[in-house]
C-alpha cells in the first residue's frame, strides 16, 4: 500500500510534481517517485486540525464499492463517501445490480436496495435472493431441485403442457 500526503483537497489525474513524492509501503519503507496517479488512489481531505491527514484518518473514512448498471464488475471506490452510507440495489429498468455511495432512498429505480455503513460493505451478497424449484435435466430427467436465483430475479415460474405433449418440448 502506498500513501501520499499533501496540502489542499484531493487532486485528480496523474501529477508530475517538481519535487519527489514520498510513497510509504506496508512495511514503512519510503520510495520516491516523480508522478502520482490520483485516479487509482483512495483520497480524503480534512481541515479539522493541524496535521489531520494522518494514515488513521484515511483508515476511518468510508469507501464503497462502485458499479453502474451497465458495468460487469464493481470497483473499489477511490472517493471518500462523505454521505456516510453505501448502497447496493437492483436497477429495475436495466435489470442490473448497482453499487455506490449514498442511501437507497436517494436512488431512483432501485428495488431490493440495502444500505450499510462499513468500508466496502455494499457487496451484492447483501441482497436477498429467492429460491425456486428448478429441473435438472442433465442429472436426472424431471428431478426437481431447489435453486438460489440471481439477486436480480424476484420471482419463480411453473409451466405445464396441458395437452400432454411432454416429450415434444425440444
Amino acid at each position: 500500500m502506498v500513501s501520499v500526503y499533501g496540502c489542499g483537497e484531493c487532486p485528480k489525474g496523474v501529477y508530475k510534481v517538481g519535487q519527489l513524492v514520498d510513497y510509504r509501503d506496508d512495511s514503512g519503507n519510503i520510495e520516491q517517485h516523480k508522478t502520482a496517479d490520483f485516479n487509482k488512489m483512495q483520497c480524503a481531505h480534512c481541515s479539522h486540525g493541524p496535521a489531520c491527514n494522518s494514515f488513521t484518518f484515511l483508515e476511518e473514512r468510508l469507501f464503497c464499492l462502485e458499479k453502474a448498471a451497465k458495468k460487469w464488475t464493481p470497483e473499489k471506490g477511490v472517493k471518500w463517501c462523505a454521505v456516510g452510507a453505501c448502497f447496493v440495489g437492483v436497477n429495475s429498468s436495466e435489470m442490473a445490480i448497482v453499487q455506490g455511495c449514498g442511501r437507497c432512498s436517494d436512488q431512483p429505480n432501485l428495488n431490493k436496495c440495502e444500505n450499510c455503513k462499513q468500508r466496502y460493505c455494499n457487496d451484492k451478497r447483501r441482497l436477498k435472493t429467492i429460491r425456486c424449484h428448478h429441473l435438472s435435466p442433465n442429472l436426472h430427467p424431471y428431478l426437481k431441485r431447489v435453486k438460489t436465483c440471481h439477486p436480480v430475479i424476484s420471482s419463480c415460474y411453473i409451466a405445464r403442457d396441458i395437452f400432454g405433449r411432454g416429450d415434444n418440448f425440444i
